[in-house]
Order: C-alpha cells, then structure tokens, then sequence
C-alpha cells in the first residue's frame, strides 16, 4: 500500500477496519488489506477522477462516485461490479448508505440529491437544492445537511422539504454530523472549522487551521 500509484483523493475504511479503498485521478478504486497492505482487487470501470467512497454498514458492498456524476457500487471482497447507478449531470459530492445497505443516497454539484435502490439499480427519489452541493451528511432520523456553494447549510426532511439554513464565512468543503446528529463539524475552503449545534444552528465551537508554508 506504500507504493499507491494514484494521487489519493478518496478514502474509506470498511466498518470492521479490514479494508481500506483508496481513489483519485487514475479513475481506479484499489481496495487492500489493512493489515498486510495487499491488494485485494481493483474497480476500473470509472472514466472520471474517483472522487467520493464509502463502504455499506455491513461492509459488503462499496460506493465510488467520480468527476462525471457516475456512482458505482461495487462487492467489498472483490471490487466486482454490483451495480451502475447514472443520472448526475456533475461531480458526485457525497454519498450515504441506508442502514440497511439496501439504498444509497447521493449528492452531486449538480444541486441534486438522489436515493437509489440497489436491488434493481433505479432511483427511488430526487429533489434540488437552491445552489450547488459541495458536501452532504445524513442523521439517524433521515435529515439531511447540506454545504451549498452559496455559502450556507440547508437543513432539509428526507424529501427535500426544507426546515432551516444556516450561513456561513465561506463555502462549505467539508460536512460531517456526529452519529447521534446534534452537532455538524464544517470546514471551509479558507481553513475556518465550526461545531454548530443542530437543533438551534448555533456555532459552540470554532477554530481556523494554521497557513502551511509549501515551498
């Protein structure tokens, strides 16, 4: 696993800590061996750089969604095709599985969120944001948060409705909710990282990460 070929520009660990899938510019989802580095298998049906990974919380299947707006889903064990779900016109920008690992829902720069059934690869659901999705994150209950490019977090029901927003000092880059969903950690492209307290949007929390010297 050392000498990874790719520039990594997505990453995920399977949830019993197995299998690690790594992806980015040379469209190929590589999934190895945690332990030994080895590797397992490799997916190379994408034709965009490989943007987004996830594994299902049962750890058999594994979600990657590229630059184009495609998503594959792929079997964990052997990085073999499992299904081919098209229908973004952008960048795939997050993705969420069901508990059940039986529908995935994704979010594109298209400003569209999408659920899909696995079992026949069809789309159960889609609703639009009011500006493109940057990043997007589910809680226990089924509501969404999303980082629009406008600069805010939209807070919406399953279907879409919308509930609240939130503004913040710049674009989201990253969105993450705590597993209860009461609190989303933000980063944003200037490096400014808040902790908002979900059932008032209230930030109780907020640092700016240091300017790295690249020379």
């Amino acid at each position: 696993m050392g000498s990874e070929p790719d520039v990594v520009l997505a990453t995920d660990i399977s949830p019993d800590g197995r299998l690690i899938a790594l992806g980015g510019p040379a469209k190929i989802v590589r999934v190895y061996d945690s332990v030994s580095g080895q590797l397992i298998g490799e997916q190379k049906k994408h034709t965009d750089w490989i943007l987004k990974l996830m594994f299902s919380h049962d750890g058999l299947l594994l979600a990657s969604g590229d630059r184009f707006g495609t998503v594959l889903v792929s079997e964990a064990a052997t990085v073999a095709e499992f299904a081919v779900l098209r229908g973004h016109t952008g960048p795939i920008t997050g993705l969420h599985w069901a508990a059940e690992s039986d529908q995935l829902t994704t979010s594109g720069h298209d400003a569209t969120v999408r659920r899909w059934n696995l079992h026949n690869a069809t789309r159960l659901s889609q609703f639009s944001a009011d500006a493109p999705i940057l990043a997007f994150d589910q809680d226990p209950a089924g509501k969404l948060q999303l980082g629009l490019k406008s600069g805010q977090i939209s807070v919406t029901g399953p279907d879409g409705s919308p509930l609240r927003n939130w503004a913040l000092t710049d674009e989201a880059s990253q969105l993450v909710l705590t597993q209860d969903g009461s609190h989303t950690v933000v980063a944003d492209a200037t490096g400014n990282v808040q902790l908002f307290r979900n059932s008032d949007g209230h930030v109780i929390g907020e640092f700016v990460l240091p300017a790295t010297d690249n020379r």
